[in-house]
């Protein structure tokens, strides 16, 4: 038989070959090209991909056509940290695609956990008071939070922010003017001359 063995693991196999945990033949039989795939929260351009998948999966084995993703629900998914990674996705959007009635998938199907990523968002989903509210500074909230974190793990610099973002450096220095975020640097200059 000619087979070919495919493994997953979320250990550092090598230490728990140290650490007697793990059998060390086993590990040389199996260590012939390691992938290293990074955990969901560090790959967040792929949440919304893998939930369009998930959900249209889904919806096929129970025989009906897939729900969109409405907005409000697609920004809580993008914003969840996926401590479960894409397992945790996965159950995510099976639990939804079962509880939508309709064609869309709101915020109120998704589990609780992720329901309160965005501060605001009770239990029973996105509700708007009587009074009405802000939207437009609550959306400026939420962008200026993703355009911090995104300087922040580029290390300031703003094209690989832009980049982490999906969004044209153009576009990341606009948003950045339009929140008051960020003084004008030599990557602005660059910009301007190219």
């Amino acid at each position: 038989i000619d087979a070919r063995i495919i493994a997953a693991t979320n250990r550092d196999l090598a230490e728990e070959v140290k650490e007697g945990r793990f059998r060390e033949d086993l590990y040389y039989r199996l260590n012939v090209i390691q992938i290293h795939v990074p955990p969901l929260r560090d790959r967040r351009e792929d949440v919304l991909p893998l939930a369009g998948h998930f959900i249209a999966r889904f919806a096929a084995e129970a025989g009906r056509g897939p729900p969109r993703l409405s907005e409000e629900a697609a920004v809580l998914l993008g914003a969840h940290a996926w401590p479960g990674n894409v397992r945790e996705l996965e159950n995510a959007i099976e639990r939804a695609v079962t509880l939508t009635e309709g064609d869309s998938i709101d915020v109120a199907v998704l589990p609780s956990n992720i329901r309160g990523v965005v501060p605001g968002v009770p239990e029973g989903g996105l509700e708007l008071g009587p009074g009405g509210m802000d939207l437009q500074s609550y959306l400026d909230g939420i962008e200026r939070r993703y355009l911090q974190l995104a300087l922040e793990r580029a290390g300031g610099v703003k094209k690989e922010a832009a980049r982490l973002l999906g969004l044209t450096f153009r576009s990341m220095r606009y948003r950045l003017a339009k929140l008051g975020l960020g003084r004008p640097s030599p990557e602005d200059a660059e910009e301007k001359l190219g």
